[in-house]
């Protein structure tokens, strides 16, 4: 009887020792850790609005939108304070605490920061420390999940390399048919809503422009599963409503697990779109491989360890995001527009004059739209006053500091885009009034703070689908061909002069070709000086490759030997070219190419002179091995390979005639050369132009078993993974492009370890564009000559940071 009453008082103590230690942990979740969190700014002289125990400020931001002004019908607004109406409680509050103060949702602790430089310093920030706040993906689970817009660290990153491929400019441009067709069908709809109402049709254009957003993107990502795509995109349209209901309930503890009506509801459409989501990828994997977004992202999930269940929310998550990111901004963006443009008829009418004059009624192509400077400038506007994203929000990981603010590990960091873009310390007095001619000399032209204006958020999370929503395509395609004629035409010229067949080295010609893209592309009107720079750093590397495997050698770099004086007088011929074309072109005024991409970079920072021209300099000479180099080399390998395999190189030709027609390459022609993309991926693996991966540990880190002590360098050898027969099989150091038939993914049995470009965040920014320029210079040479080599021609390759032939390749070419 004593034992049963022993046990019953310990079993008592336990229970009562378990309650206390739930309500101790309760205690420091909901009260010691906020108060905790709070104080630390507080010593920093950081207030804001007193917070309540579990909602924090919910109930005066609640009360606060409730009271938001509304506009009468057939009322059009003269002015365009969105913030006001959509933030009144950020406003009340900035008058009262300053651009920097403390409030919170739920426990949730949130540092508003909306000052210009403190804005600069964690927009920038590319640490992984600083990421997307946790509570988004448990808040907004149902609607975003754990994709792209939500994840961070090492997941973010492996997103991010799937995905952004797909919405890079080269890849925008072979949408714009698509986009046209899908335009056409919405204009149709209208002429049919005008006819039959006599003329004039009152139309709510909200659900045509969110149609024509869906099918557009419908398309792009799902190929040929678009209707499903567009059924996946109404359920999560559905959901957003559902979650939007309780938008500024985020951090309220247990909220987003109690049976609410729209927790129910939204639970429900979660279910109902994943179901959808898997039932398009299983058809997909039935039906086979076809390149879009859908594509891309079931790769992803391929080249991870993550389980079946793993794997299925991977997928599911990123088709959410695509939605929301790729559908919904682009039709509110597009509706916001078309109600700017009717409230402003003498804009209206600017638009439509440049659009007839340009057009002259045909469809836009890629070109036309970059003509069209008054269009862009209506929408980048708009997009001012009415950004798509309206907050940019991140969470400290650990400690941080940003200017003098010290942030703690645990706080969100929230900055209000639609404030940025309406303050009139920033934007002039007419801030809240549609004035698109502010954009006529560029965004730096538009602002005293240029790197305020960020409709599609900033830094490293910036929005990979902005290029799509602008549809501001670059005419790269006729820049590419244009610089590929001279050549075609040098070499005519040369077959005619040596009688019918020609032996040429084709190492300056190909190498000319990509300094005249790269340097039109990069230096706009002043490209003939890029292509005396490129020339001075093209003898530049030819003397630092004689010291390539001298790195690390104590004081090496400072001996005046024979290799060094040269690099260094080289160094400073290429410096001083550089910083003449900057100079001419800021005495010039605007254009907008890459050069001019740099200078508005190295005018955001707070730099010294010095350090502002090193800053210029050194990206212009990185654009030289990234952008020229590379591809000459590239180029020049890959007319080796189908010289000594002409079954290839008929193949290939066979294919470029019959999609070309005799037509010059347009981007619909070159995004369906299959065969010459499998021949330009094996060249691509039997010769990378990067031929090793290097990283520096900054900190003590493991990978797998192995512990890399700070200040170590990791050396992968690309060119040795690329020929590895345990990877490709036993034809791994032979030509044949088969291999690609089915894509990267089909080609070998580890498809990550395939990185010509590089890989990981440093992977190389102008892969995209350096596979345009070989698919059209090759798509040219071969429908022009047959060639094959020369007798001449010695076998050798050469490390010169990247690697080149290095007798150069000789061809005896002839006329077709």
């Amino acid at each position: 009887m004593e034992l049963l009453q022993v046990d019953a008082k310990m079993l008592m103590s336990l229970v009562l020792l378990g309650f206390i230690g739930l309500l101790v942990r309760l205690y420091n979740g909901l009260v010691a850790k906020p108060k905790k969190l709070r104080s630390m700014l507080t010593k920093q002289g950081i207030s804001g609005p007193p917070a309540t125990l579990l909602l924090g400020n919910i109930m005066e931001i609640k009360n606060s939108r409730g009271s938001s002004n509304v506009f009468k019908e057939g009322e059009a607004p003269t002015t365009h304070n969105c913030a006001a109406l959509l933030f009144p409680f950020f406003e009340k509050w900035r008058k009262q605490y300053g651009e920097v103060f403390v409030f919170a949702l739920g426990n949730t602790q949130i540092l508003y920061a909306n000052q210009p430089d403190a804005v600069r310093e964690i927009t920038t920030c590319t640490s992984l420390d600083l990421g997307k706040p946790t509570y988004q993906y448990k808040e907004r689970g149902p609607l975003l999940g754990q994709g792209i817009l939500t994840s961070n660290g090492a997941s973010w990153a492996h997103q991010r390399k799937v995905i952004a491929p797909e919405l890079y400019m080269e890849k925008v441009k072979g949408m714009i048919n698509l986009i046209t067709e899908s335009t056409t069908t919405l204009i149709n709809s209208w002429n049919s809503r005008i006819e039959a109402e006599g003329g004039v049709a009152d139309i709510k254009i909200d659900s045509y422009i969110r149609s024509f957003s869906g099918d557009v993107i419908s398309r792009a990502c799902f190929g040929s599963n678009y209707s499903k795509g567009e059924e996946i995109f109404q359920k999560l349209r559905n959901l957003q409503e559902a979650m939007s209901k309780k938008i500024f309930l985020t951090g309220v503890p247990g909220m987003r697990h109690l049976p609410t009506k729209s927790n129910r509801e939204a639970w429900a459409l979660e279910k109902e779109a994943s179901t959808l989501i898997l039932q398009v990828v299983k058809e997909r994997q039935a039906a086979g491989y076809e390149k879009d977004l859908l594509q891309m992202i079931l790769e992803g999930a391929r080249n991870t360890d993550l389980s079946p269940e793993a794997t299925d929310r991977f997928i599911v998550d990123n088709c959410k995001n695509i939605y929301l990111a790729g559908y919904e901004t682009t039709a509110v963006s597009a509706t916001w527009c078309l109600m700017l443009l009717a409230s402003n008829q003498k804009w209206q009418e600017r638009v439509r004059a440049e659009v007839l004059q340009i057009c002259q009624g045909q469809i836009p192509d890629n070109e036309m739209v970059r003509k069209m400077k008054q269009l862009t400038m209506v929408i980048q506007e708009s997009l001012r006053l009415y950004p798509p994203v309206t907050v940019v929000s991140r969470e400290a990981f650990k400690d941080m500091k940003f200017g003098d603010i010290n942030v703690p590990k645990g706080f969100n960091v929230w900055t209000t885009v639609v404030t940025l873009h309406t303050d009139p310390e920033i934007w002039g007095p007419d801030a809240y009034e549609f004035n698109p001619d502010r954009f006529a000399n560029g965004i730096t032209g538009a602002c005293k703070l240029p790197h305020l204006y960020m409709p599609f958020g900033v830094g490293p999370r910036v929005c990979l689908g902005q290029n799509l929503a602008m549809v501001e395509l670059k005419g790269m395609i006729n820049l590419i061909t244009e610089s590929t004629t001279t050549l075609i035409n040098s070499w005519n010229s040369r077959i005619e002069a040596e009688g019918g067949v020609a032996d040429i080295k084709i190492d300056s010609y190909i190498r000319s070709f990509s300094g005249d893209v790269i340097s039109r592309a990069c230096f706009g009107s002043n490209y003939s000086k890029g292509e005396e720079i490129f020339q001075k750093l093209r003898n530049l590397q030819e003397a630092m490759s004689k010291k390539i495997f001298l790195t690390g050698v104590p004081g090496i770099e400072h001996l005046p030997t024979k290799s060094n004086r040269e690099a260094w007088a080289l160094e400073k011929e290429a410096s001083t070219l550089i910083l003449q074309v900057v100079k001419e072109r800021q005495a010039a005024g605007y254009e907008k190419d890459l050069l001019q991409m740099i200078l508005e970079g190295a005018r955001n920072t707070d730099l010294s002179p010095e350090a502002t021209d090193r800053f210029i300099v050194d990206n212009c000479k990185n654009i030289y091995l990234a952008g020229y180099e590379t591809t000459a080399v590239s180029a020049t390998w890959c007319l080796m390979l189908l010289a000594s395999n002409q079954k290839w190189q008929e193949r290939v030709r066979a294919e470029v005639l019959q999609i070309c027609q005799g037509q010059i390459p347009d981007n619909e022609m070159v995004r369906k050369m299959k065969q010459l993309t499998m021949v330009i991926q094996e060249s691509l693996r039997l010769y990378p132009p990067v031929t090793v991966v290097s990283r520096e540990v900054f900190k003590d880190m493991k990978f797998g078993d192995i512990n890399v002590p700070k200040g170590f360098n990791i050396w992968t050898t690309v060119v040795t993974l690329h020929t590895d027969p345990e990877i490709w099989g036993p034809d791994a150091y032979e030509f044949n492009p088969d291999r690609f038939a089915n894509g990267i993914t089909g080609a070998c049995k580890l498809p990550h370890l395939y990185m010509p470009f590089g890989v990981g965040p440093r992977v190389c920014l102008g892969q995209n564009l350096a596979m345009v320029e070989l698919k059209i210079l090759l798509a040219l040479i071969v429908s022009n000559f047959s060639f094959s080599l020369s007798p001449k021609y010695k076998y050798g390759p050469a490390l010169r940071l990247v690697v080149e032939p290095e007798h150069g390749i000789d061809l005896l070419v002839t006329k077709l």
